[in-house]
């Protein structure tokens, strides 16, 4: 949910105390807001093995967590017998 509030005031105000007095503020908790664009891109990526993958997030503000998943990896027999480790779907056109 995104609230869009707007406070309007002059810039300047006069205050005038009759005596010397101390004068204490307590503004409670501060909020900043930033006025940045969200995110509304994939936030759950895998990397590829031949290229990199690059989330357009600079300046943005995130709604979620990005997630990284593993690269895939598969173990298939070779025709020597033994085991061949293939790292990526690109290998098979993922």
């Amino acid at each position: 949910m995104t609230l869009d509030v707007q406070f309007a005031a002059p810039s300047a105000f006069v205050v005038e105390f009759g005596t010397d007095a101390d004068l204490a503020a307590d503004l409670g908790q501060t909020t900043i807001l930033s006025t940045a664009p969200q995110y509304k891109g994939e936030t759950t990526v895998t990397p590829r093995t031949y290229e990199e993958t690059r989330l357009e997030t600079k300046d943005k503000l995130m709604p979620d967590d990005v997630t990284v998943r593993k690269i895939p990896r598969y173990e298939v027999s070779n025709d020597c017998g033994g085991v061949t480790l293939i790292m990526g779907d690109e290998y098979f056109n993922g």
